[in-house]
């Protein structure tokens, strides 16, 4: 799942029906001559990127970070944490959201800050009105849990993501 906020804190975006996350690598030609007779262009890794996205659709009562939070943290250009791991929450059959919004568990996962670049709201006639987010991610994307430089505390809600201080 995709959970978003500002600062440490994050949740799930309401009524999600698929997330998405993308690392892509973007890479320089270093072939030559003298590589495979020249026949075979050879490339290196650049530099690494990412994107996520999340389908959802509307409803009346969003537990978690609905579309209206989402125009505004774009319209203000908000740079909002990222955490795309697995939820915590009572699997009771039905597996309801919590008051709230779904928290990520408190296992492996990744975490990035990034910035909304695309929210397009759809209600055709008919049909349930959905919206879909699109996310950039603004700089590296880590690792967090067990064994990590971030930990995820669970005994609040939403659930606070920490990043320790490097030392130098």
């Amino acid at each position: 799942m995709l959970f978003v906020g500002t600062g440490t804190t994050v949740k799930s975006i309401a009524q999600a029906t698929n997330h998405t996350l993308t690392i892509s690598a973007d890479t320089v030609d270093i072939s030559t001559k003298d590589i495979y007779s020249g026949k075979w262009q050879t490339s290196e890794m650049n530099t690494l990127n990412w994107s996520a996205s999340s389908e959802n659709l509307v409803c009346d009562d969003p537990q978690g970070v609905s579309y209206e939070d989402l125009v505004d943290y774009m319209i203000k250009g908000t740079k909002l944490t990222g955490v795309f791991g697995m939820r915590t929450g009572d699997y009771n059959g039905e597996s309801n959201v919590t008051t709230g919004g779904w928290t990520p568990l408190v296992s492996d996962g990744l975490k990035g800050e990034m910035i909304i670049t695309n929210l397009v709201k759809n209600a055709p006639n008919g049909d349930n009105a959905s919206f879909t987010v699109d996310f950039t991610g603004v700089g590296p994307l880590t690792k967090y849990g067990t064994g990590s430089s971030v930990s995820v505390l669970s005994n609040q809600t939403p659930t606070k993501v920490e990043v320790a201080k490097e030392s130098k």
